[in-house]
């Protein structure tokens, strides 16, 4: 296996986080960085990845018995305390349910929400919101990073991505480095296609938002969103 230094700079994890923030990391990804090193026969990403395989999620990992966690292969006491840690960490962050799942039932408050992710980025980026049964939030996931002018998307991982946190409804938000709200014809061919595919899998879509530093263009509130589907 490569070593994490073999591997070409512009792909390392604690590279990328650098240069596209944490969102842009996979889960082995964020994991290997906080890990740093593997072991005699792996690095730290081949690590990350074969301790979520092993527990099945970042979550059982996280909330693993420490002794459970101490018998796993190149995880040593330092490594271990590590992860206890982070988890101990994100059960503290969520301990107040309220002000960490916002409810999401304006525009205001989804770029509220999502313009710490896209302020000063030089490339457009599509952000996946996703939705309980309340409108509340259960997580955001960076889904693509572009061109200054276009992030790649491919409906099927938005929607498996959706499911995959269990979402009851979603939102898009992607931004405009050009700091024009306007949507593209590109933009609105997207939102129909996910919306489609949305209510074809039973979710529930949204909302659709053009953020750049400071304005946002919503696709509901224009009433495009329903005139891009033939109905309300």
């Amino acid at each position: 296996p490569l070593k994490i230094q073999e591997i070409p700079c512009s792909e390392r994890p604690r590279e990328r986080l650098i240069k596209f923030g944490p969102e842009s990391l996979s889960d082995s990804e964020l994991l290997s960085v906080v890990l740093r090193s593997g072991g005699p026969q792996l690095n730290a990403l081949d690590l990350s990845q074969e301790l979520l395989r092993e527990f099945g999620s970042v979550h059982r990992l996280l909330y693993a018995d420490l002794n459970q966690l101490r018998k796993v292969k190149y995880l040593g006491l330092a490594k271990v305390c590590g992860i206890k840690a982070i988890g101990e960490l994100c059960k503290r962050s969520l301990s107040n349910e309220e002000l960490n799942r916002p409810k999401l039932d304006t525009p205001e408050k989804i770029f509220a929400l999502i313009r710490p992710y896209t302020l000063g980025k030089s490339v457009e980026c599509l952000y996946l919101l996703s939705l309980d049964i309340n409108n509340k939030l259960l997580k955001t996931s960076l889904l693509s990073f572009g061109s200054s002018n276009q992030a790649l998307v491919d409906v099927r991982e938005i929607l498996k991505c959706a499911l995959n946190n269990d979402a009851t409804s979603i939102i898009l938000v992607h931004n405009h480095p050009s700091n024009n709200a306007d949507p593209s014809p590109e933009d609105v061919n997207m939102t129909k296609r996910v919306a489609e595919a949305a209510l074809l899998v039973g979710l529930v879509f949204i909302d659709h938002l053009v953020v750049t530093d400071k304005i946002f263009f919503s696709f509901k509130t224009s009433g495009l969103l329903s005139s891009t589907l033939g109905r309300r």
